[in-house]
């Protein structure tokens, strides 16, 4: 079940890797711009992910810390590292067609929206984002300030209730804490799909039983 493995994320994060607690409520987010930004090598002062490994993943989650940012590693904009990026999302939710669609929704928000002098890009299908953030912002910005922009462009839909992050800058090892829930969601995302898209009569001619029964538990468990 994909609330109890969050859980234990989470607890694992604050009892073992020992992450930094921060709330953005309250504080400055990062400045918006209604076009994004184009941010060429010589430009870039830091970049998140990409090329030097990325994670990236939104679940539905009815335990939320609204505000709370959890960050594994460094919390300064300063060169090249690892990106990885748990947002929880308590929201408000009829039906699993209204959940499928919520998902698909959150996961483009920081593509269908943008900060001054941030470019993000997104591989949905992988689970990675990379962000390059020009050199003009890495002295006067923070990471804080970043997931401040991100949790007031989540916080405009109104059937979300709460939002909370985790990011990990530190290396590689760590942001494979997220590959255990990445490949849950992934086998629920195509039970979603099989279920949305075909007219299937019984149970068992399906061969999703065991991802099915974990997302009739959401429902019964999650928002």
């Amino acid at each position: 079940m994909l609330h109890p493995d969050i859980k234990n994320v989470l607890e694992y994060v604050q009892n073992h890797k020992k992450g930094t607690i921060y709330s953005v409520k309250g504080k400055e987010p990062w400045p918006e711009v209604s076009h994004a930004a184009m941010i060429f090598k010589e430009d870039i002062g830091c970049e998140l992910g990409g090329p030097f490994g990325s994670l990236a993943l939104h679940c539905m989650y009815d335990e939320v810390v609204d505000g709370r940012v959890i960050v594994i590693g460094s919390d300064t904009l300063q060169g090249q590292t690892v990106w990885g990026r748990l947002t929880l999302i308590d929201a408000v939710i009829d039906d699993e067609e209204s959940y499928y669609s919520f998902l698909q929704q959150v996961t483009l928000i920081p593509v269908r929206h943008s900060m001054e002098g941030v470019m993000i890009r997104i591989q949905p299908s992988e689970y990675k984002e990379w962000i390059r953030i020009h050199k003009d912002y890495i002295k006067t910005h923070t990471v804080i300030q970043l997931f401040s922009r991100l949790y007031t462009w989540y916080k405009q839909l109104p059937w979300i209730r709460a939002v909370e992050f985790v990011a990990i800058t530190s290396c590689s090892d760590d942001i494979t804490l997220l590959l255990p829930l990445i490949e849950k969601h992934k086998s629920i995302i195509k039970a979603f799909e099989k279920r949305l898209s075909e007219d299937i009569k019984s149970c068992n001619t399906c061969d999703n039983n065991a991802v099915c029964s974990t997302i009739n538990s959401l429902f019964e468990k999650g928002p």
